[in-house]
């Protein structure tokens, strides 16, 4: 057996046999897990955002407690010079240590796998953050140990070794948070870049780049070569400053380097890091260059050095898909060039001498083609940036724009946001239902129509589908009128021709009792936060994973839902895409929106319901030819068509501007329906993985108290078995040395 390896060994096997080491997993696991679970509930996310937020701040304590001893108690107990003159060199020994810390430490993180795999059970809990935590929860801790061993190696008390990591490990740390070292000057940057954090959270969102493992690796390095440096200097009075320089220097100018090259894995479920196919193909199909122009201010505040570092990383993913045609110009922004793209300035705090001031620039980018141009004003995080490129690139180089004609003339819902959003892709027109007649667009969509339609006015919208045109309506059976808190029938008289395609709005509200928003209500000057099940919160389960508008779609808040209820002829094919859970419950007649008079419905009449539907295929006009609206041309009648396209969906102020300016999220499912009715659904992939929300399955309050607790407390279990393995394996090993010199 080589030596190193046998001290790797004692030194691994050491960690078992010491109480410290128990009680290191008892704090790690019990305590981090303890305030992990606290409001995992209440923010009610299959996310292990908040374990990972502590683990750095956990490890400031617990990982110098666990190196102290590695040469400390050696220079102690005497046992230094014994060890060092065993047929290993410095370096070997330096080595083992660290390995067998290292080793002990990921033994450790396995441990806390009870966690996510928990979590895994109770929503969709996208696995590439969770692994990208866990790497960089190993490195992050190798990276201290090596520090602690170091300094460790400088004195034999360890106490002081002790508290001297701590500093060392307290400062790497909060170098990289914003709230606690501001300013936009060089050196701000150098140390938002020097920081443990800053490449822990990159790691944290699912992407393993090359370059925050150099970084991890690099102190580890700079760790080990200084503790070898120590050593040899203290047995043979060896003093290499030069030569430990100049490797130090290198392994720095080597992280220098590295910093432009984007090279990375990205283990997110959805490759939310990773440019899109149809992104690739967009800029492959690219007959001129199209430039990307960013106007980043280059001195901005730490907290927005990330996002110019995660755009520019971005941008360049383009320029790697086609660098004949895709351009990068990143340059310092000046007003002339700003004002000309519509890019405006922004204002930001930064910290100067004890408080905040004010400080100006620019975080927007330019997509150039030709002599056309589209603008991203403001850029202020790297959620949807992708498609924001994507689809203006598409926008700048097709021939004509879709038309989408946008029906606004009887009360409907005002969807500002929506149409914003909808403008990236399309050319959105206001018409008047009357208009659908002679419109050119192809697809029409009604948001929440609350007045009633005419006779003709119905027949229009009859004959737009007859003729292969494409409907969206979000039309719910009752209307929420918010002064009185009360709902009252939605008398738009849509229902009569949606009746003879075969779907019945009925006249009712949804709640879900089985997954629901939780929101905050005024009670006695106090605010209070409750379930709503009048929003009903759609998951993962109720979306059509075999339909292209729902099939990458994770959640969905609803508003005051109706339900819908299907009975199609023959030749039309009903898709539903949108269901509640079982436990929903409609509520008819007089109904308050109030949630304390909401009643509790009787478990046997809960049941799920269909909330949205796509109907396709053979659809019969819903007005017979001797029975035509007076005052309409009966010579350009058509009475069925083989391709009806008619999405529907029993709500609308979802997507209300109320709604939107929270979230985008809601957006997705009409833009998704809209792509699909156009038949143009490349941008959906890159539209659907930019939706982060991640809600747990229902859950009774009896299984989460179950569940919290055994997920807690499952730590000192892991514990009592690792002691009592440790223990046996001790005994026997004894046993047999006993029995052998007998």
């Amino acid at each position: 057996m080589p030596s190193w390896f046998a001290l790797y060994r004692k030194e691994l096997v050491n960690y078992f046999y010491s109480l410290l080491s128990y009680l290191f997993i008892i704090v790690f696991l019990v305590v981090l897990s303890w305030l992990a679970w606290q409001d995992l509930f209440l923010v009610n996310q299959a996310t292990m955002r908040s374990f990972f937020t502590l683990l750095p701040w956990f490890y400031l304590f617990l990982l110098p407690a666990l190196s102290m001893r590695l040469w400390s108690e050696e220079k102690k107990q005497g046992t230094e010079e014994i060890l060092l003159t065993l047929p290993l060199s410095d370096t070997q020994a330096v080595l083992a240590k660290f390995a067998a810390a290292a080793s002990f430490l990921g033994l450790v993180l396995l441990c806390s796998l009870p966690f996510p795999i928990t979590l895994a059970q109770m929503g969709n809990l996208d696995w590439g953050p969770v692994i990208g935590g866990y790497v960089g929860a190993w490195l992050l801790g190798c990276s201290y140990l090596a520090i602690g061993q170091f300094v460790s190696a400088l004195t034999k008390n360890q106490i002081v070794a002790f508290l001297l990591t701590i500093g060392v490990a307290f400062i790497l740390l909060v170098i990289g948070i914003p709230s606690l070292v501001s300013g936009t000057s060089w050196f701000a940057r150098v140390l938002f870049l020097l920081s443990t954090q800053t490449h822990f959270q990159n790691l944290g969102k699912g992407v393993i780049d090359l370059r925050d493992v150099v970084y991890y690796l690099s102190l580890c390095s700079i760790g080990l070569l200084l503790t070898i440096t120590v050593l040899r200097k203290q047995r043979f009075g060896i003093q290499r400053t030069t030569q430990v320089a100049l490797v130090i220097g290198s392994v720095i100018l080597l992280n220098g380097i590295l910093m432009p090259v984007t090279l990375r894995a990205d283990l997110t479920q959805t490759k939310q890091y990773t440019l899109a196919d149809v992104s690739k193909q967009t800029v492959k199909d690219l007959t001129q260059p199209v430039t990307l122009k960013l106007f980043f201010t280059s001195k901005v505040p730490q907290d927005l050095l990330a996002l110019r570092q995660d755009v520019t990383d971005i941008l360049n993913e383009y320029h790697q898909a086609n660098s004949n045609q895709v351009i990068v110009d990143i340059q310092e922004p000046n007003e002339t060039d700003t004002q000309s793209y519509g890019i405006p300035q922004i204002q930001f705090n930064i910290m100067g001498s004890e408080k905040f001031e004010v400080s100006t620039g620019y975080t927007g980018l330019a997509i150039v083609y030709g002599d056309s141009y589209e603008t991203i004003p403001v850029i202020s995080d790297t959620t949807t940036l992708e498609y924001d490129i994507t689809a203006a690139m598409q926008k700048l180089t097709r021939d004509k724009t879709p038309e989408l004609a946008w029906v606004n003339d009887h009360g409907e819902v005002s969807a500002k946001n929506l149409q914003s959003y909808l403008r990236k892709q399309y050319t959105v027109t206001p018409t008047k239902a009357a208009d659908l007649a002679t419109t050119s667009a192809t697809t029409a969509v009604l948001v929440g129509p609350t007045t009633a339609f005419t006779d003709q006015e119905r027949y229009i919208v009859d004959q737009y589908i007859m003729k292969g045109n494409k409907v969206l309506l979000l039309l719910p059976g009752e209307t929420v009128d918010m002064q009185y808190l009360s709902a009252s029938a939605n008398a738009t008289d849509l229902d009569k021709l949606l009746e003879e395609y075969g779907v019945t709005v009925n006249q009712d509200l949804v709640a879900d009792f089985g997954s629901s928003q939780t929101l905050p209500f005024g009670s006695n000057g106090y605010t209070v936060y409750q379930s709503y099940p009048l929003w009903p919160v759609i998951t993962a389960d109720g979306f059509n994973k075999d339909s292209a508008v729902t099939a990458t779609l994770q959640s969905t808040t609803l508003a005051w839902p109706s339900s819908l209820s299907v009975h199609v002829a023959n030749g039309v094919t009903a898709t539903t895409l949108l269901q509640t859970t079982k436990q929903a419950y409609s509520y008819t007649g007089s109904i308050s929106v109030n949630p304390n008079d909401l009643t509790t419905p009787n478990k046997a009449d809960l049941n799920q319901k269909t909330i949205g539907v796509w109907l396709s295929g053979h659809l019969n006009s819903a007005y017979p030819a001797d029975k035509l609206p007076d005052g309409m041309d009966a010579s350009k009648y058509v009475s069925q068509t083989d391709a009806g396209q008619i999405i529907i969906i029993a709500d609308a102020d979802f997507v209300s501007d109320n709604f939107l300016q929270q979230s985008l999220d809601n957006a997705t499912v009409v833009v998704n329906s809209i792509d699909a009715l156009s038949q143009d659904t490349g941008l959906m992939t890159i539209r659907s993985r930019a939706a982060l929300d991640r809600p747990l399955k229902s859950m009774t309050d009896g299984e989460k108290v179950v569940t919290k607790y055994t997920n807690i407390f499952s730590g000192i279990v892991i514990v009592v078995l690792l002691a009592g393995a440790s223990f046996y394996w001790r005994r026997r090993r004894d046993r047999f040395a006993k029995h052998l010199y007998a």
